[in-house]
């Protein structure tokens, strides 16, 4: 970085409870001479005069001052946000909102951290010190993102370690210090070089080929400019000051990848992120909805989903559109990420307070359930949802989607990838289905597979067909169906060929030899048949520039070209080039015409040629082959791109078996990747109802009185130790009737009080003795989510002393 008063760098802190003492000794290290200002923002009371100022001023060399809106931040000054305000900043100002009394905590430590980090990108640093809750995790998560530093108090050293814990445990804080030592690791850490100084490609393609190794992710595909500042935070993080050294340094620290890797994988997202976009999604979701009848399936993928977020906004919104007929539906939403980390956290769908504050009260209360401090997702949009890993770029995609949502992923892919991944995204949707991007990201890489619906809000349409996905690039010069001919059209082509004199060959438009018929020998050094190299390599060495500027004059204008007479050998003639067409796709046939001679030419000493004609022949030749060479370079990238794209989309459109088998094959491939996701899910759902039913045995053998439990056919299902005592029952007799128990005389009548449960719907209850003992009889329904009988409980509590002292 190279700050300056003007251009300082931004400190922003963060305290609570305790977080004055904190405060005084973090302020009391700064050198007001250094190019940092700092804005604090410390939990206060707005019912109370705050005295901060006036503490922080007698313990620093800096300017302390309280916030006011629109202050421009300078370098030296100590900004103190006031407790009636939240603050935020823009384009180096302060901006003060007044917020509501019932508001706390204020001000937000959340919000400031997360408009420093979209404002200031690498050049933010966070700090968070004492407090309980754990107000500003989430802001020093999108300082982390954005490649600024975060750093947080050492947990001994708080007085209330609450707000520094819960960073340290969430992962954002890069470095854990008490407050005297963190003014000097800032300097320290902003003495390392600009990332725009590591741009030294050779040693980025080797840490990429290393990270490919270890990890077995392919970073190849993402921007520099992305590439550069995770790097650089890494190396700060690790105090290598220039790459090389980095590059070395993690062929002894291979856990050094890993890290590396969660850097570049951004995992961060938010509920109904992007209001006005989410809401143009609702409706297309709510007409979706009401096109389909009963039974039907919707099918969504949620690619890149981080920590599950957006996933379940998008099944919110299909439970709202569905309502009551939700149950009569299938929605199925598939939610994937390369981060195996973040799909674990939306795995268990558990958020703090502060991810779910954008969420209004009504879909809160609807679809979370409160535990404390965090909230969890309910079973309803838990089971419309499947996380899986998967890799976006490499992995096969989900078929037969209605929508893919797919936001703030492909803003880190260059050019080249983003126009694959489109390509899968297309492949996967339905006809007509729906893509949903990022505020930031568009189609142009597609423009021919999706229309836009809403533009401003990143809402497209798949258009046309859909083609294989491509998941490893064509080969240059694929064959083509011109190549593919029977044996009777060889036969008549060749005749015809040799009766008429023709030679020639077919080139399609990068003049790759698609097919040749007569005697091509003479003047292209490869026998005769089918070939795939260019034929302007190939030609004889005499018309090899020639050949070239004929080709894009004849593909520039439509029309057929000629060439100068020439003379090869023995023979007299001239090139024509013909454009040709199927109606799809473009050809050129390019024809060795011979030049009749008058009689006096049959020989070739008997040529009389004009040497002035001949050398301006020759230049006029010279001058169109070099402004075809100029005009060929200029254009070779975008030809290069094109080549790859035709050759795969005639490949594709005119080889019908091949293209059958792949789509076949990527349907299987799609389809095991939906059975391990489905897989994956089962395992995890199979332990958890394992260990509930574990946690269900110990605490039915933990109650001191018999419980049997039968179903609704009447057959016992589960009875505790108890019981098992008491009545003599064993695990054999699971899944039999009341009959088959032997139970003792005074429980004669169970079978008959079952079944007047199951009929009215309600509990039945009765004393009776049994051993001399009286006993309370409690059978009690269970019921299903319709309201069902399914489960009948029978409890038997010894009441003899209950009795005895109501008798007296």
């Amino acid at each position: 970085m190279n700050p300056t008063s003007e251009t300082p760098v931004i400190v922003a802190v963060g305290a609570s409870a305790g977080g004055l003492e904190a405060l005084s000794q973090l302020v009391a290290t700064i050198d007001a001479s250094l190019p940092y200002a700092f804005v604090i923002l410390q939990h206060l009371s707005p019912n109370y005069r705050s005295m901060m100022v006036e503490i922080l001023s007698r313990e620093t060399q800096l300017d302390v001052k309280e916030a006011a809106q629109g202050d421009k931040v300078l370098a030296g000054i100590a900004y103190i946000v006031p407790a009636y305000a939240n603050a935020s900043i823009k384009n180096g100002h302060l901006q003060l909102t007044t917020t509501s009394p019932d508001v706390v905590p204020k001000p937000s430590i959340n919000q400031f951290f997360m408009s420093l980090a979209g404002e200031e990108r690498e050049r933010a640093v966070g700090i968070l010190l004492s407090g309980t809750g754990s107000d500003g995790v989430s802001g020093l998560r999108a300082i982390q993102i954005a490649g600024g530093i975060t750093i947080a108090q050492l947990p001994e050293t708080a007085k209330y370690d609450g707000m520094p814990q819960a960073a340290i445990n969430e992962g954002v804080a890069d470095y854990i210090l008490p407050p005297d030592k963190i003014i000097q690791k800032i300097n320290h850490l902003l003495s390392f070089p600009e990332p725009e100084e590591l741009l030294e490609s050779q040693l980025i393609r080797d840490l990429l080929v290393k990270l490919k190794q270890h990890m077995k992710q392919d970073f190849s595909g993402y921007k520099t400019s992305t590439l550069l500042r995770r790097v650089h935070r890494r190396m700060v993080a690790t105090e290598n000051k220039d790459l090389k050294s980095y590059v070395d340094w993690t062929d002894n620290h291979p856990e050094e990848f890993e890290l590396l890797s969660r850097d570049i994988l951004i995992s961060v997202t938010s509920f109904f992120r992007d209001v006005t976009a989410f809401d143009a999604l609702a409706i297309i979701i709510r007409d979706l909805c009401d096109s389909r009848a009963p039974g039907a399936e919707f099918r969504v993928w949620v690619a890149g989903c981080a920590t599950g977020e957006e996933a379940y906004s998008i099944a919110i919104m299909f439970s709202e559109a569905l309502g009551d007929k939700l149950g009569q539906y299938r929605v199925q939403i598939f939610a994937t990420d390369i981060d195996e980390e973040a799909i674990n956290i939306a795995r268990r769908g558990i958020y703090p307070a502060q991810s779910v504050r954008g969420i209004d009260e009504a879909r809160l209360q609807r679809f979370f359930q409160c535990t404390g401090k965090e909230y969890e997702v309910n079973k309803l949009l838990r089971d419309m949802i499947m996380f899986a890993r998967h890799n976006l770029v490499s992995d096969p995609p989900f078929l037969k989607l209605d929508i893919v949502s797919c936001r703030n992923v492909m803003i880190y892919f260059d050019t080249h990838l983003q126009a694959k991944v489109l390509r899968t995204f297309h492949f996967g949707l339905t006809r007509d289905g729906f893509l949903f991007l990022g505020k930031s990201e568009n189609i142009s890489q597609a423009e021919a597979h999706f229309s836009p619906l809403k533009r401003r809000e990143r809402l497209f349409t798949k258009v046309g067909e859909s083609r294989p996905a491509e998941h490893h690039e064509p080969a240059i010069g694929a064959k083509g169906t011109f190549q593919r001919r029977d044996r009777k059209t060889e036969l008549f082509l060749n005749t015809l060929a040799d009766h008429f004199h023709v030679t020639a060959a077919l080139c399609d438009t990068h003049g790759i030899i698609q097919h040749t018929v007569g005697h091509v020998d003479r003047f292209l050094s490869f026998p005769v048949g089918s070939t795939r190299l260019v034929i302007s390599d190939v030609v004889v060495e005499p018309l090899q520039g020639e050949m070239l500027a004929l080709l894009h004059r004849c593909q520039k204008s439509k029309k057929r070209v000629f060439g100068r007479k020439r003379r090869i050998g023995d023979e007299l003639l001239r090139i024509c080039i013909e454009p040709a067409s199927d109606g799809v796709i473009p050809m050129s046939i390019v024809i060795f015409e011979p030049v009749s001679q008058p009689s006096d030419e049959l020989h070739p000493g008997a040529i009389h040629v004009d040497p002035d004609e001949t050398l301006e022949s020759e230049l006029v030749a010279t001058r169109e082959n070099m402004q075809t060479l100029v005009e060929e370079l200029a254009t070779a990238n975008e030809e290069m791109q094109a080549l790859n794209e035709e050759a795969q989309a005639a490949n594709e459109e005119l080889q019908a078996t091949n293209e059958e088998l792949e789509a076949a094959n990527e349907e299987l491939q799609a389809s095991n990747q939906e059975l391990v996701s489905v897989n994956e899910e089962l395992n995890i759902k199979s332990f958890e109802l394992t260990s509930l039913n574990a946690e269900y045995s110990h605490l039915y053998d933990a109650l001191e009185f018999p419980i049997l439990v039968f179903d609704q056919e009447g057959l016992l299902s589960r009875y505790n130790a108890v019981a098992g005592r008491r009545f003599d029952l064993r695990p054999s007799l699971i899944s039999q009737a009341v009959a088959e128990l032997r139970l003792p005389e005074a429980l004669r009548d169970i079978e008959s009080l079952i079944d007047s449960v199951i009929a009215e719907s309600d509990r039945a209850s009765r004393i009776l003795e049994m051993d001399q003992t009286t006993y309370h009889l409690m059978v009690a329904p269970g019921f299903d989510h319709n309201g069902a009988v399914v489960t009948i409980v029978i409890t038997l509590v010894d009441v003899s002393e209950v009795v005895e002292t109501k008798a007296r």
